[in-house]
């Protein structure tokens, strides 16, 4: 019933944009996104969507939300926001993007694993890939901290919140090239 709700709330928050006279703000949607995610799995320190650049090599920050985003303070919080992989690498997002399908990485399963490079503090992180039909765009992340476990159908969620992120996507871009044809 939650996910039913924030993807009926995603879906008002689209179509608000839709009706913005400049035009649909997709950062806002991708944020709203993010705090839903959020509020449904309870995980809210660490969240992001990556974006794949303009020459299809590297993953990089496109929003993130969440406390863990800004520890240590100036340097420490540009280098983390500036951070970019590339997509034939072994980072947990690029593999994501890669394999098409969602990566779960968890030290209670996996002792001795690190799953953030960025976080070396998480405990678990989710990526899943986000795509327009063949098309990949980018990742949404999720990462968890300290004893909480990996929350119960979180991956189901991401995936169908990532799903939901390319078809807006498809949607904006539609629209941007309707509305240029009507000037």
């Amino acid at each position: 019933e939650a996910l039913t709700k924030a993807v009926e709330r995603l879906n008002s928050w689209t179509i608000t944009q839709l009706a913005n006279p400049d035009g649909p703000n997709e950062g806002k949607v991708q944020e709203e996104a993010l705090r839903l995610l959020g509020e449904i799995g309870g995980a809210t320190e660490a969240l992001s969507i990556r974006w794949v650049d303009e020459q299809k090599r590297r993953l990089e920050f496109r929003k993130c939300l969440g406390s863990r985003w800004d520890e240590g303070g100036g340097k420490w919080v540009e280098e983390r926001h500036s951070t970019t992989f590339p997509l034939s690498g072994d980072s947990a997002g690029a593999r994501a993007l890669r394999d098409g399908r969602i990566i779960q990485e968890d030290r209670a399963r996996e002792p001795g694993r690190q799953p953030s490079q960025l976080f070396p503090s998480a405990s678990w992180l989710l990526h899943a890939p986000i795509f327009v039909g063949k098309e990949a765009l980018g990742v949404v992340d999720i990462r968890g901290f300290g004893d909480t476990p990996f929350p119960g159908n979180l991956d189901i969620i991401t995936s169908l919140m990532a799903r939901q992120l390319g078809l807006y996507h498809q949607l904006f871009e539609q629209f941007n090239r309707l509305k240029e044809t009507q000037t």
